[in-house]
């Protein structure tokens, strides 16, 4: 979510909610209406230690993980004078660390365990517009609305509990000349690893430990999914499947800690889950299965795809169709014919453009069938010219023609004899050796170019196209017989750009490239960039966003990849018309991150974004950094 940003030019003393200029007007005026007083509170004792303890105790389990992720954050806030701050719901301030040259100020202004920071009390201020406005907010100086606060500078964000309900704010406070954007985007990471392991917390008093070995031990892929739709466990086979990232370590899921939710992973809503967990609701091909915390609340759900392997039920071909990735409906019905009819002898005929996947999906077909232990043998008909057609699908012997040769060759089909023969680019097959190869289906039999004996090969025959066979039929320019013999059984591969799952297919990729590469951890996608992603066209389709994957991996080493880490062109592609202010929304996080993660250094965060300092300069200016 972005932030709300409060600043205001002008005279304090002058300026009334009525005259503030917007955005900061209509905060002014909500303060009128909660009745906070622009002098501050005109008594503001502290809470007593009873008080104080009446609002930490509900936060034990978070003010417990506070110590642990906070804790090699302070030195650094402590350096740069400013002050972390926790406060609950209500706007308490239950918890302080770090301080710096900015302590005795901060007790100064109340800024200290047992003070109220709600708007009612000081006004527009960090902690309370963040509780009323469920953001992250930052105030500037004589943004706030109270005239002891408008010396300060403030970021705070919400925290919220493994249910999405907001259990406190976390802040950073100091003098305005200290103000910092980076300091807000280092608040909002803490609040963020605060969020993550509170859920980790919550699934391990639920009984996390038995539902790791559980995970561990499931033959079908199998989730984890917090009550915010979050899913933060997988057993290996969800995370081969693309449902979510991340690594496994002696056998034990490790987080996952990129943007993986039950909507775009599993095609569920939460309200479905709940309706599931309490057997109101039957899910073809799931078991959901609610974990439940002391006190009867659920702290999450255990999702197992029963019916997410298909080949599964094909005795000895487990994962045949695992590098088809993706929960898109096409998709998984696809794999689900394609494991059935792997157990036939149809001829399969495979359509869809370039890059879809059809050479992984015959390849899948071999593997569920009962010659998966013999030869696949790809051709591509494209390559073949009309004069070599021949003997290389059928061989030649020795001395058959100029340049051949001596001891002769097998050819193709004699290579694939009791396995299966892909014809990749069947609509590129001269049509002489259409008509061969029609002779060869009608009774397995063939002739080795000049060769009398007749030879017999048992083969199955997978072909794939990106073109419009039925057209080419019409025109002539693919035999109707030929046509009609292959299309025993035909399935269209959807192009990314239709699918519905393309950020599960990118987890998918981004896992594998990773193995690939033997990366320590799966690299994630941030919401630009995979906003871009769903944007593009991707005329290559699979093959390009692999492509497109693995450069943005290598621009990135490793690390998040945002936009500017993917190829040029695709960006380029990716450019529909769109309002210039979410672009520059867009433009502007990607900026506070890379600043963020290179410490305030200009010259590496100009590295990488791959612009030219001057450029960064030019982007701070206009973005107010």
């Amino acid at each position: 979510m972005s932030w709300l940003d409060l600043h205001l030019e002008g005279d304090w003393d002058v300026v009334s909610p009525d005259t503030a200029p917007v955005p900061l007007r209509e905060h002014w005026q909500r303060s009128v209406l909660v009745g906070a007083d622009r002098e501050g509170p005109a008594d503001e004792p502290l809470l007593t230690a009873s008080g104080l303890v009446r609002h930490r105790e509900p936060l034990e389990p978070v003010l417990r993980i506070l110590d642990d992720v906070l804790a090699p954050m302070v030195a650094t806030f402590d350096r740069r004078d400013f002050t972390l701050l926790f406060a609950d719901a209500d706007g308490v301030i239950v918890d302080q660390r770090a301080g710096g040259g900015f302590a005795e100020a901060a007790r100064r202004v109340r800024l200290q365990p047992g003070s109220v920071w709600d708007e009612s009390q000081r006004g527009t201020n960090a902690i309370g517009t963040a509780l009323a406005e469920r953001r992250p907010v930052a105030v500037y100086g004589a943004a706030h609305y109270a005239r002891p606060n408008r010396g300060l500078v403030c970021y705070a964000t919400p925290v919220h509990d493994p249910w999405g309900d907001v259990i406190g704010v976390l802040d950073a406070t100091s003098f305005l000349g200290r103000a910092d954007p980076m300091t807000g985007a280092a608040v909002v990471a803490a609040a963020k690893a605060i969020e993550e392991a509170l859920r980790i917390s919550t699934l391990m008093r639920s009984g996390g430990s038995i539902v790791e070995r559980l995970l561990g031990r499931l033959r079908d892929p199998a989730v984890v999914v917090m009550p915010d739709g979050r899913i933060t466990h997988a057993n290996r086979l969800a995370v081969d499947r693309g449902l979510a990232l991340g690594t496994t370590y002696a056998g034990a899921p490790d987080v996952l800690r990129a943007r993986a939710w039950a909507r775009d992973a599993l095609g569920l809503t939460v309200l479905e889950l709940q309706a599931a967990g309490n057997g109101q609701l039957r899910l073809p091909g799931l078991e959901v299965e609610p974990l439940e915390m002391r006190g009867g609340r659920t702290a999450g759900w255990l999702v197992v795809l029963v019916s997410a392997s298909p080949v599964r039920r094909v005795e000895g071909h487990d994962g045949a169709f695992d590098s088809i990735a993706g929960v898109d409906p096409e998709v998984v019905s696809i794999r689900a014919q394609a494991a059935r009819v792997a157990r036939s002898t149809l001829p399969v005929l495979l359509l869809g453009e370039t890059g879809t996947g059809k050479e992984l999906l015959a390849r899948g077909i071999h593997m569920a069938s009962d010659r998966a232990g013999l030869p696949f043998v790809p051709v591509n008909c494209a390559s073949l010219t009309p004069g070599l057609v021949h003997s290389e699908l059928f061989g030649y012997v020795g001395g058959a023609f100029t340049g051949a040769d001596p001891a002769g060759r097998p050819g193709r089909i004699a290579s694939a004899d009791g396995g299966t023969l892909f014809l990749d680019e069947l609509a590129d097959l001269p049509l002489s050796a259409q008509a061969l190869l029609l002779r060869f289906l009608e009774d397995g039999t063939y002739r080795r170019v000049g060769e009398e004996r007749l030879r017999s090969a048992d083969v199955r025959l997978v072909c794939a196209t990106c073109k419009d066979l039925a057209r080419l039929v019409d025109e002539g320019a693919f035999r109707r017989d030929l046509y009609y013999r292959l299309r025993g059984a035909s399935f269209a591969l959807p192009p990314v750009r239709c699918r519905t799952d393309r950020a599960v297919l990118c987890r998918a990729v981004l896992s594998r490239l990773a193995r690939e590469l033997g990366l320590p951890r799966v690299p994630t996608l941030s919401t630009e960039a995979m906003a871009y992603v769903d944007r593009a066209d991707w005329p290559g389709n699979v093959r390009e966003l692999r492509m497109a994957l693995h450069h943005a991996i290598v621009m990135s080493d490793g690390a998040t990849i945002e936009p500017w880490h993917m190829p040029m062109e695709a960006l380029e592609r990716a450019r529909t018309p769109v309002e210039v202010s979410s672009r520059d929304e867009a433009d502007a996080a990607a900026l506070r991150r890379a600043l963020a993660d290179a410490d305030g250094n200009v010259s590496e965060a100009a590295r990488t974004l791959g612009v030219a300092r001057s450029t960064l300069y030019r982007m701070r200016r206009k973005y107010g950094l």
